[in-house]
């Protein structure tokens, strides 16, 4: 897997313009909900692409700007509970930040009955998890109230889990969820060129 790129994770724009019970995706009881559970992944749509001081002043209002989206629109995070036409108000190079389906961010093979067999797991999905830019350990908090098992990959950065269909869509809802598709096949990763040329010991 690479970080946010073997599979053109959160390929451009099918996320934009593609729109047409185990109890594991629900928090342990009496656990505290993250603060992250108020961030909200978000469209920055604006006039023109930014300049560097509009994205620095976009940045010091508590927004992530991630990758573009094509016709002068971006992939953000809110961090916190801010409201959004209020904070698109505040900004002149906006003209529009809009919530993101959480859908979205959710690979469509993830849900089809031809899953290849290395990311079966019984009835459930072994499914690969991006974020926003965050530590490891925010991450795992995260994840950890709602997955039985999950396993960071250094490689990338993201995290493998095991779930069904419907509890990785219901995840995505988390603000700071960046994209949900299945795993890496392992095969590929062994042919990876990259990896075959490292020294032995250093390809785990």
């Amino acid at each position: 897997m690479s970080g946010l790129g073997l599979k053109s994770c959160f390929a451009p724009l099918v996320l934009m313009w593609a729109i047409a019970s185990t109890g594991a995706c629900s928090p342990v009881d009496g656990e505290a909900q993250s603060a992250k559970d108020t961030d909200t992944t978000v469209v920055l749509v604006a006039e023109s692409p930014f300049t560097s001081t509009e994205r620095y002043e976009i940045e010091q209002q508590g927004i992530q700007v991630a990758e573009y989206l094509g016709d002068n629109r971006y992939l953000g995070l809110v961090e916190g509970q801010q409201d959004l036409t209020e904070l698109a108000d505040r900004l002149k190079s906006l003209s529009e930040i809009s919530k993101l389906d959480p859908m979205l961010k959710v690979d469509a093979s993830i849900f089809s009955d031809d899953l290849p067999d290395y990311a079966r797991a019984g009835g459930q999905v072994i499914a690969q998890i991006s974020f926003f830019p965050s530590s490891k350990e925010e991450e795992s908090s995260i994840l950890e109230p709602y997955f039985n098992k999950i396993e960071y990959d250094e490689n990338s950065g993201t995290w493998l889990v095991t779930a069904k269909p419907d509890e990785l869509s219901k995840f995505a809802e988390k603000g700071r969820v960046r994209r949900i598709e299945i795993a890496a096949d392992p095969k590929l990763l062994e042919d990876d060129p990259f990896l075959q040329n490292l020294p032995p010991g250093e390809k785990d």
